[in-house]
C-alpha cells in the first residue's frame, strides 16, 4: 500500500440533514490513498452522531476517515484543528454541503505530480448565480493578489496547497467570519509559492447554495468582511491599499447589498479617497448598485498599474 499524499478537511456545523452527499460524494473518488478528516464544530444537531456513524461505515486502509471535534465557533477554528492532525503532504479544504466529481483529486493530484515544485494547485470553479444560470471563475496564475481580492481567487473551493504551506501561512483566521478564505489565500501568496492550475474546464466541484453557512450566517455582513479585509490592507503596498477600499464596494453592491448599513460605510469610505479616485468610487458605487457588475475589471480601465 502506497503512502498517503492528500487530506481533505471539511468542518461541520448542524448538518445532519444535509453532510452525507458530501461525504458520498469524496468516498467515491477514484484516487487513493486518501485521508479526510470531519470536524464537528460544535454541532447542536446529531451531526456527530452521523459522522461517527458514516466514518466507521466508510473506513478502511486505502480510505481512512477520521473525525475530531471542536468546541470554538467559526470556520477558522474548525480548519485549523483538521490542519492540525493532518500528516499527508497535501491539504485539501472542502465544505460539508457541496459535492465533488469522482476524478477531483485524481486530476488536482496528478497537476501536482507534473510539476514537482508546485506548492497550491488550483482549478476553475461553476458557481450558481441567479435564476440557474452558473457563472464561471477560473483560476488564474497572472496578477494573483488583485484576482483573489476582487474575485475570491483563494476561495475554499478552489485549491489545495502543500500542508506545510497551510502552516508557515499561520492557518486561518480564527477571528474573521467572512472572507477568511480571501485573508488567508493573501497571507499565502504573500510567501511566493509556485502555483499552478489544474487542466481542462470541466466542472469537478459542484457548488450547492444553502442559506444555512458557518461563514454567512445572518445580517452585519459587510462589518464582519472588515476584519478579512483590514488584515489584507496592512500586507499591501500603500499606493495598492485603496484596492481594499473598492472591495468594500464590490460587497456593498453584491451579497451586503441588504445591510442597512452599508450606505453609510461606503459614504465613509469615498470620503477618504483622493478627489478624482472618490468621482470614480462614486460612480462605481451607483453602478453597482444599480446590477452593475464587474466593478473592480472596470475600474483596471481608469487605473490599469494601481
Amino acid at each position: 500500500m502506497s503512502e498517503a499524499q492528500l487530506s481533505i478537511v471539511i468542518p461541520v456545523y448542524n448538518r445532519a440533514e444535509v453532510v452525507t452527499p458530501t461525504l458520498e460524494s469524496i468516498a467515491a473518488q477514484t484516487y487513493r490513498p486518501l485521508h479526510l478528516i470531519l470536524v464537528d464544530n460544535n454541532s447542536t444537531d446529531s451531526t456527530r452522531a452521523v459522522l461517527d456513524a458514516w466514518a466507521t461505515a466508510h473506513s478502511d486502509d486505502e480510505f481512512h476517515v477520521r473525525v475530531i471535534g471542536e468546541n470554538t465557533p467559526g470556520p477558522g477554528a474548525a480548519r485549523n484543528a483538521g490542519l492540525g492532525v493532518v500528516n499527508t503532504p497535501w491539504t485539501m479544504f472542502f465544505d460539508s454541503d457541496d459535492l465533488m466529481a469522482p476524478d477531483h483529486c485524481t486530476r488536482a493530484m496528478a497537476a501536482a505530480t507534473a510539476t514537482p515544485e508546485a506548492q497550491i494547485v488550483g482549478w476553475d470553479l461553476w458557481l450558481p448565480g441567479p435564476g440557474g444560470i452558473k457563472r464561471f471563475r477560473p483560476f488564474t496564475t497572472r496578477d494573483m493578489v488583485r484576482a483573489n481580492i476582487f474575485e475570491s481567487l483563494f476561495s475554499t473551493l478552489h485549491y489545495m496547497a502543500r500542508t506545510e504551506l497551510f502552516r508557515l501561512a499561520g492557518g486561518w483566521d480564527e477571528v474573521a467570519r467572512v472572507g477568511e478564505d480571501v485573508e488567508l489565500g493573501h497571507r499565502l501568496l504573500m510567501l511566493h509559492p509556485v502555483c499552478v492550475r489544474m487542466p481542462g474546464h470541466g466542472e469537478t466541484v459542484t457548488v450547492v447554495p444553502e442559506p444555512l453557512s458557518l461563514m454567512r450566517d445572518g445580517g452585519g455582513r459587510l462589518d464582519r468582511l472588515e476584519p478579512a479585509l483590514e488584515n489584507i490592507r496592512v500586507n499591501l503596498l500603500p499606493a495598492k491599499q485603496h484596492l481594499i477600499d473598492l472591495q468594500y464596494i464590490c460587497a456593498a453592491c453584491g451579497w451586503a447589498a441588504d445591510d442597512p448599513d452599508a450606505p453609510r460605510k461606503i459614504a465613509e469610505i469615498i470620503s477618504r479617497q483622493p478627489r478624482a479616485r472618490r468621482l470614480i468610487f462614486r460612480m462605481l458605487y451607483f453602478y453597482g448598485r444599480h446590477g452593475g457588475r464587474g466593478i473592480g475589471r472596470i475600474y483596471r480601465l481608469f487605473s490599469p498599474q494601481k
